[in-house]
Parts: structure tokens; C-alpha cells; sequence
């Protein structure tokens, strides 16, 4: 799991990882 960053993935993206 890449950490969290805004500029590369959207919410949607990171939404996902959940």
C-alpha cells in the first residue's frame, strides 16, 4: 500500500484501498 497522496490519486482512489 502506497502511502496517501492527493496529487497522485484522487479520493476516489484512495477509497479503494479502504
Amino acid at each position: 500500500m502506497q502511502a496517501y497522496l492527493p496529487n497522485k490519486i484522487s479520493f476516489s482512489e484512495f477509497s479503494n484501498f479502504l
